[in-house]
């Protein structure tokens, strides 16, 4: 029928074996939020999540139950969070029913339609996990963060549409050789998500103004930039793009490491400052300032660096259109 919406069908691998509020549970809520605010977002694709045995009628098998509905999905979305035996750190791993249903989704639909998650809040990170799934890219997220659940619907959001976009093939489909005119609409795809999350003109001030002040706003576009770029479904074939992103998310993250002791609260309650006499009191803080003020400087290059690269190679992205996108993001995370 003419205007139908494609549906897309999404299964969500969770685990008990953690503390619900912050896994199974707090994934949920964030799944359902996004899945919300894609539906609503765009008339193409129809979005529905599954889970276990959730609408199954009558008592069926479970395992099979749950393999058919892994088979007949697009995207898998699996909790690989480390779980802990016997209080013993060595002995910590995921879920192994999670571990087994994350192996059937890449047999049947490929690492490309997968997003794993792992909660960071008690320290673990892809190194905790099995060296088969540690060289994959793992999506991190804090359920001890105030904006964590945000933060985290944000990341499901830009994960979803990008494999949507994508579309990668599946293992049993042929796998003809990929040319460069879909490697780039692929890149196009990512890099238009991922800058849709920014404004430059916000960053270029947020910049500038350091390191006497954080603004909010850009501290905003940190954490979305942060999520979206070290999502597992984050991936670009132009090595050059990849580069500077990648300068860019590693002297933005020194940044906010090295003055996350010394700011405090504006008056205006939204933003950060940097008192002058705390240079003067400390020989760290006075290090911080440098520091920060240096790698402010570097990032105005790298973003400047990062838009001359876009308007040359990737001429269809709108910086304009992206920036608007990105300024409503940056409004609606306002306290």
């Amino acid at each position: 029928m003419e205007g139908e919406k494609e549906k897309v069908k999404i299964f969500y691998s969770w685990q008990s074996s953690y503390d619900e509020r912050k896994n199974r549970f707090y994934i949920r809520d964030a799944l359902t939020k996004a899945v919300t605010h894609l539906n609503e977002k765009q008339s193409t694709f129809i979005y529905e999540w599954d889970q276990a045995t959730d609408y199954s009628s009558g008592s069926p098998d479970i395992l099979a139950t749950i393999l058919a509905k892994i088979s007949a999905s697009q995207i898998v979305i699996s909790d690989v969070t480390v779980i802990p035996q016997n209080g013993t750190p060595k002995n910590e791993f995921p879920n192994p029913n999670v571990m087994f249903e994350l192996g059937f989704a890449v047999a049947k639909i490929g690492w490309g339609r997968i997003i794993t998650l792992l909660n960071s809040s008690e320290g673990h990170g892809p190194k905790d996990l099995p060296f088969d799934i540690n060289k994959q890219r793992v999506s991190l997220y804090n359920s001890n963060r105030d904006d964590g659940k945000k933060n985290l619907e944000k990341l499901l959001i830009f994960a979803i549409e990008l494999i949507t976009s994508n579309n990668p093939a599946y293992p049993n489909e042929s796998d003809p050789a990929i040319t460069e005119k879909i490697k780039r609409q692929s890149d196009i795809n990512t890099l238009t998500g991922l800058m849709n999350y920014l404004d430059t003109n916000i960053l270029d001030y947020y910049f500038e103004a350091l390191p006497n002040i954080m603004y909010f706003d850009g501290s905003t576009c940190w954490e979305s930039f942060r999520a979206i770029f070290k999502s597992s479904a984050f991936y670009l074939y132009d090595t050059t793009t990849f580069k500077i992103l990648n300068n860019i998310y590693e002297n933005w993250s020194q940044l906010v490491e090295a003055g996350q002791f010394f700011y405090d609260h504006h008056q205006n309650g939204l933003d950060y400052i940097f008192p002058g006499r705390k240079r003067y009191e400390s020989s760290d803080a006075q290090m911080a300032w440098d520091v920060i003020g240096s790698l402010s400087m570097s990032l105005q290059m790298e973003l400047a660096s990062l838009i001359e690269n876009l308007k040359n190679k990737f001429p269809e992205i709108d910086i304009n259109k992206t920036n608007s996108e990105g300024r409503k993001d940056i409004i609606r995370s306002r306290p």
